[in-house]
């Protein structure tokens, strides 16, 4: 039983991947991209369309898949872990959405956009913005290519930094913790530095706060033990991170490392730490 086997081993948190509701758009890119069906080649040879479930992180809503359950079934959960003085995190992705997500069409203001772009004498970037969707970037940000199946926020508009703290706030209702995807995309200055031209484009300046100082800020209000973990590259963001108050960083780079099988470079960035 899975659950007095968790507990046994001695888990003290289990972090479900996944839960987020997914889009069609997101789908249908994985079902078609040429690289992507090469490796699944390379995987599982016999792969069939019905195994691929599309990217989890692009997210469309912050309800439940209903391919995996609805929030009933994550509340059983939830408690069932209780029980066993076993915590729940889950994701929440900040930088980006699915493309196909109701806000890109409802609200296109929330999002980072190229208005250079928009003139019809300059012919737009297609690998950074979605034509078809007004030239709404793809998200991104420093040391990341575009990934085409998302469609990127603008965070420094105070819309888009709200609907993020209310959807952080949202999930915070329903775990204990959360695991930040990609969490220094956030940061003030990486986010001034990869975004420059299309913010100067469209007058916006850096905040004077930190989004994850406000955004932890209001969460723990609500519960000051509630739990954030965050993925991040570089030491000097991981810091400042901590400094905005996360409890946790893991170091993505070491992972990377670790997918590609590089232990050279895995054992300098220890040895380096």
């Amino acid at each position: 039983f899975e659950f007095l086997d968790w507990k046994s081993m001695g888990f003290q948190w289990v972090w479900l991947y996944g839960v987020w509701k997914l889009g069609n758009y997101c789908l249908n890119f994985d079902l078609t991209d040429h690289d992507l069906k090469l490796r699944y080649d390379s995987y599982l040879p016999d792969w069939q369309k019905g195994d691929v479930i599309g990217y989890p992180l692009s997210i469309v809503s912050y309800d439940v898949n209903p391919e995996i359950g609805d929030i009933d079934d994550l509340i059983w959960f939830r408690e069932k872990l209780r029980s066993l003085n076993i915590r729940l995190m889950l994701d929440f992705v900040p930088n980006h959405t699915a493309i196909d997500a109701p806000e890109v069409q409802n609200h296109p203001e929330y999002y980072m956009h190229s208005k250079s772009s928009s003139s019809e004498k300059v012919s737009i970037d297609e690998n950074r913005f979605i034509k078809e969707k007004g030239n709404i970037a793809y998200g991104a940000g420093v040391n990341m290519p575009p990934m085409k199946f998302t469609a990127q926020l603008n965070i420094f508009t105070p819309e888009a930094k709200k609907m993020q703290i209310d959807n952080l706030l949202k999930i915070s209702k329903y775990c204990d913790g959360v695991r930040v995807h990609l969490a220094h995309f956030l940061l003030t200055q990486q986010f001034h530095t990869y975004w420059m031209r299309e913010l100067n484009e469209i007058g916006i300046k850096p905040p004077d706060h930190e989004f994850w100082m406000e955004a932890i800020e209001q969460v723990r209000l609500n519960n000051h033990e509630f739990v954030m973990m965050a993925e991040s590259y570089g030491a000097e963001n991981q810091q400042r991170l901590l400094e905005c108050g996360f409890n946790f960083i893991y170091e993505k780079e070491l992972i990377d490392h670790l997918v590609s099988h590089d232990v050279a470079g895995f054992k300098d960035l220890i040895f380096k730490n």
